[in-house]
């Protein structure tokens, strides 16, 4: 398609251009304007001071609100979809929409920078537990992860393989985001899950404890016994000769059926990381 360019340095200049590189016809330019001129001084309303403080309140907004009611945009910005909803969320007022950096377009609020930080913190403090999870799960992941391998899906859709230089960077950026979320879940929290841990660990020995006495008593002959001692525990522990030599394969919380009770939850790698919390998921054997 040939266009002719209006105003601006190239004045007056006609060229080839493929029809995708069109977002509008001429007759909706100027909506399109003013769509960008919005979105940019949005975006310029009080920037995140780093990226790593950007992630962590997105992170927080997608793991502790419904995407019904808020969720994150670009640059920082917070789109609210039900304003009175999420006023009770979080017990405290929101911005007007049509003040500074802030503005509503299809139905939408859109909150520059400074309420969507302020809406993370409050959401923080408010459900520490749900976000500590999901930062034990990526510090686990990133801890046994190998940098060397590392790879992003770029914009085309295909993996793109990161130097280790590149890939270094990338988990230390993660690592800035995860410690800004701790940071946010406040000291009192931070203390709490720590002792949670602690006591995941204790559960953890002991699990393993009674999964070899279960398995000693298999191996004597006495599957009878070990049978009703299981169903007094009310533990899923798989009996010795069923497992042919592998290690017992629980998965965590969301990766499996799900399954009643108050089952313990058992690393896959190595059978050892247990959480004695309710509906708790157990993958298909």
């Amino acid at each position: 398609m040939r266009i002719q360019f209006e105003d601006g340095e190239f004045e007056g200049q006609a060229e080839w251009v493929f029809r995708r590189m069109l977002k509008v016809s001429w007759d909706q330019g100027e909506a399109l304007l003013e769509h960008e001129r919005l979105w940019e001084a949005a975006r310029n309303w009080g920037k995140p001071i780093s990226d790593s403080e950007l992630t962590a309140a997105q992170i927080i907004l997608d793991e502790s609100i419904d995407a019904a009611i808020a969720g994150p945009y670009s640059y920082g910005l917070l789109g609210v979809h039900d304003r009175s909803a999420l006023e009770q969320l979080v017990q405290v007022p929101l911005p007007d929409p049509h003040s500074p950096g802030a503005f509503e377009e299809g139905g939408v609020s859109y909150l520059p920078w400074p309420a969507m930080r302020s809406v993370a913190q409050i959401q923080a403090r408010a459900v520490p537990q749900v976000l500590l999870e999901y930062v034990e799960r990526d510090a686990v992941e990133l801890a046994e992860s190998d940098s060397q391998f590392r790879q992003l899906t770029a914009l085309d859709g295909f993996p793109q393989p990161l130097g280790l230089d590149q890939s270094r960077e990338f988990d230390e950026e993660r690592r800035r985001y995860l410690n800004q979320i701790r940071q946010w879940c406040g000291e009192e929290a931070l203390g709490k899950w720590d002792e949670i841990l602690y006591l995941r660990g204790d559960n953890a020995r002991l699990a393993g404890l009674m999964n070899e006495a279960l398995t000693v008593l298999e191996k004597a002959g006495r599957e009878r016994d070990a049978k009703r001692l299981r169903r007094k525990l009310d533990y899923p522990f798989i009996p010795w000769h069923k497992r042919r030599g592998e290690p017992v394969r629980w998965a965590a919380a969301g990766e499996g059926r799900p399954v009643g009770g108050p089952f313990l939850t058992i690393c896959v790698r190595c059978s050892c990381l247990i959480s004695p919390v309710p509906h708790d998921y157990v993958v298909n054997s």
